[in-house]
């Protein structure tokens, strides 16, 4: 098994520093590329919802991790916590955003979110392959 973690600043360009690191760290532990590409967007879309819909967290960043196995990559990335709620909105064609959580709830088997006792919360998701 696999286990990481990184703090990131709570900027749009977390998103892309993220999506490097576990890339590397998932493809050096020779978890499936089908597998690794699935998690890389879920990361980066939660990621950037954090940015985008939260406050950082007391350290002025995110927390960001990952849990992986041959066939499973459960993510997690905690924030300061938002006065918004996370949900999935209805999706409007000529709309220029709002389609991320559809994207994490396509590739995910599960996500879900945990709101801390310290005002923050913390998104997960659990990615497996296919095969």
């Amino acid at each position: 098994m696999l286990a990481g973690s990184v703090n990131v600043p709570h900027v749009p360009l977390s998103a892309r520093e993220v999506r490097h690191r576990v890339r590397a760290e998932l493809a050096a532990a020779r978890v499936p590329v089908d597998l690794v590409d699935d998690v890389e967007l879920v990361l980066a879309e939660l990621v950037s919802n954090a940015v985008r819909h939260a406050q950082p967290g007391p350290d002025g960043g995110l927390v960001v991790g990952w849990r992986a196995e041959q066939s499973a990559v459960e993510v997690y990335v905690s924030d300061g916590g938002s006065p918004l709620s996370v949900t999935v909105r209805p999706e409007w064609p000529m709309a220029v955003g709002g389609r991320g959580l559809h994207l994490v709830s396509g590739l995910a088997r599960a996500w879900g979110i945990v709101e801390r006792r310290d005002g923050g919360r913390t998104v997960w998701a659990s990615v497996v392959t296919d095969s």
